[in-house]
């Protein structure tokens, strides 16, 4: 497997406020590969842009073509930085939520991008989203909202306690 890693683009997301977002992506290994879509994408590599360590993907993905199976495209979309909490949550708090809307930027923009940009996958158990904390919550959402859309959810330790559990409660 060769490890590399393209920068798709910086997108500005119409409805969010706040800096652009990247789509980093690993390699393609000739059979088209499932696509995970992750929220935090600044987690995905490395340490040093987390704020509690690197979930080090890159290395799954390798670990998985070692094995002789098909790993994803990763695609990371990195949070706004203070805008997070409202960008990723779908619930009113302080401000309204806008994860239905990145939601649905991902499904009508993004994701037609990286189909033409990558030979991927189309079919649902082959499109993933996932994410920790309010970016696992964002996952939830997606696959809930979405699941003609997104085949699976990786949802690692989701913030529930948003919005005083209504995720649980919708």
């Amino acid at each position: 497997m060769h490890d590399r890693i393209h920068i798709f683009g910086v997108f500005q997301i119409p409805w969010l406020k706040g800096p652009g977002r990247s789509a980093s992506t690993s390699p393609d290994t000739g059979a088209p590969p499932p696509v995970l879509y992750m929220f935090d994408g600044q987690n995905i590599f490395d340490d040093e842009p987390s704020h509690s360590g690197g979930w080090y993907l890159h290395h799954a993905a390798r670990d998985l073509c070692a094995a002789g199976e098909a790993a994803p495209l990763i695609v990371g979309i990195d949070h706004g930085g203070i805008y997070r909490m409202r960008e990723l949550s779908p619930f009113r708090m302080r401000q309204r939520g806008q994860a239905p809307h990145l939601v649905r930027w991902m499904v009508d923009e993004l994701q037609p991008q990286i189909r033409r940009a990558f030979h991927v996958r189309h079919d649902l158990a082959g499109t993933a989203v996932g994410g920790s904390s309010l970016g696992g919550l964002a996952a939830l959402y997606a696959h809930w909202h979405r699941p003609d859309v997104f085949g699976a959810a990786l949802c690692m330790s989701p913030s529930l306690w948003v919005a005083r559990e209504k995720m649980l409660k919708s």
